[in-house]
């Protein structure tokens, strides 16, 4: 237990170190990327996966400054992977990048706390779609995966097809 938090404790200061550099001028987004899919149900020393990435997620938010927006989109978390046609797409954004209120924080943490691990892990197409949630933000944007694992779907270079 003490292991995992010294990881995540870890993985908070990174984070922070890649954000220091933004002025109080420059706006600072952030998308929080979540992996719920089938994986996360597992176990590590920590406890579940889910959990464990969870209470970073909100141990992150509650050092993040009121000014940053912040925004969370998940995967694989509504339909099983033995429903590849739909799992391999599965990402939603949950909430759309808003300044980081105290209200927003509970809010945000609410939400993410309804996505149970479920689905495939599409990582890529994850990615490609949260290209779209910064259109028209501007200064420095920012993504955080918090992931167990490794791509499951294949994504044709050229077709909306995906495959396991």
């Amino acid at each position: 237990m003490q292991k995992q938090r010294w990881v995540a404790l870890t993985w908070l200061m990174a984070v922070l170190a890649l954000l220091a550099p933004a002025t109080e001028l420059e706006p600072t987004n952030i998308e929080i990327i979540l992996d719920v899919s089938s994986s996360m149900a597992g176990t590590v020393a920590g406890g579940v996966k889910i959990q464990v990435a969870q209470q970073a997620i909100e141990q992150l938010l509650t050092i993040l400054p009121a000014s940053y927006n912040v925004g969370l989109r998940v995967y694989g978390h509504r339909f099983a992977a033995t429903d590849q046609a739909r799992s391999c797409q599965d990402t939603e954004l949950l909430w759309p990048m808003k300044p980081l209120t105290q209200e927003n924080r509970t809010a945000l943490g609410q939400r993410m706390l309804l996505a149970q691990p479920k689905g495939m892990t599409p990582i890529a197409y994850t990615l490609q779609q949260a290209v779209n949630d910064f259109v028209g933000k501007t200064g420095k944007n920012i993504i955080i995966l918090v992931s167990d694992g490794e791509e499951t779907v294949k994504l044709p270079r050229f077709s909306g097809q995906c495959t396991a």
